[in-house]
């Protein structure tokens, strides 16, 4: 059996993972002795990073910043546009936390 060494699996899949070994350790076990839980993990932070950009795109849009609030008042975007990342980060935090 090869075994593969995962340094960083990311912030969503290091979160997912401790969930699982917090709310449903007997899978984790599983996964770990079947050699499937890396990958799924990994698959699992690339699921999350395009939803966290799907959900940061829509706040963007229905915030309004954009090229003409940047223009306007580049420190305010900024602002703005970091204040909608957190959001995403927390709300998506939340969501896997939640998860069982």
């Amino acid at each position: 059996m090869r075994k593969v060494l995962h340094n960083k699996l990311g912030v969503w899949g290091e979160l997912y993972k401790k969930n699982l070994e917090k709310n449903n350790p007997k899978v984790l076990t599983t996964m770990k002795k079947n050699n499937t839980l890396y990958t799924y993990l990994e698959n699992y932070q690339k699921s999350m990073e395009q939803r966290a950009e799907m959900i940061l795109k829509k706040l963007r849009e229905d915030r309004g910043i954009n090229q003409k609030l940047f223009d306007a008042d580049p420190i305010e975007f900024f602002l703005q546009d970091l204040e909608a990342q957190v959001d995403v980060r927390l709300q998506l935090e939340e969501e896997i936390l939640e998860s069982r």
